[in-house]
Parts: C-alpha cells; structure tokens; sequence
C-alpha cells in the first residue's frame, strides 16, 4: 500500500509498504533485481517515475514505448546502475508473458522525501 502525505516542512512525501511480491517462485528471473512501480510518469513531473525496491527506491525516467511502464506494474532488470536499462515489465506475480521496457536510471537506494521530491517537483538528484 502506498500513501502520500505532508511533512512538517510542507512538501509531499511517499510512504510505502512493501509487497510480498520479490519472494516469486514463479518467475525465472532469478539473478534480477524487482522493482514495483508506485506512481508512473503520468503521475510524476517530466517522465520521472518512483519505483519502490526492496533496497529503497529507485528513481527513473520513462522512455518509449511507454505503453507498459505504468503504476501497479512490476519490473525487472539491473536496477543498480545509472544510465538506459532494458527492463522486463510484469502486469502481475502470476504473469508468464512479460512486456520489454526502457527506462533511465538517474539514481536508486534513495529514501521516500528523496522520491516524492524526484516525482513531484521534477528534480532531479
């Protein structure tokens, strides 16, 4: 489940709770890292995207074809490096036929002011 709300200094700030989804038995994808995404580039400033990850969350920028990178998603790929990574695009944890993503990798392991920040101010970091 995931939450927006204020902090004292007055910007938005995501909380989340992670799903149980990284534990998939039936996915083969074993050596990849998961990502869930939280709010999507329609959600978020300038094709910015907030992916939640069990390690915190990754910061990244939607690039086409777009269709498939959406909120309520799962993703997985190398999702601890900068720069463009083609990604595997799960609709759900029982999803044997994934799309192929692309996305931007700007920053990851960061914490939820620094992801609220990225979404919805537009800023990089």
């Amino acid at each position: 489940m995931f939450i927006t709300f204020t902090n004292r200094a007055g910007r938005r700030c995501i909380g989340a709770t992670l799903y149980s989804f990284f534990a998939l038995a039936s996915i083969s994808v074993i050596s990849a890292d998961w990502g869930y995404i939280a709010y999507d580039h329609y959600e978020c400033e300038d094709d910015h995207m907030a992916i939640e990850t069990d390690r915190g969350w990754l910061l990244a920028e939607a690039y086409p074809p777009y269709s498939p990178l959406r909120e309520g998603v799962y993703i997985s790929g190398d999702l601890t490096g900068y720069g463009f990574e083609d990604v595997l695009v799960f609709r759900n944890q029982y999803d044997d036929s994934p799309e192929r993503g692309r996305i931007y990798i700007d920053n990851y392991w960061m914490s939820d002011e620094e992801a609220a920040t990225y979404c919805f101010e537009g800023e990089d970091l």
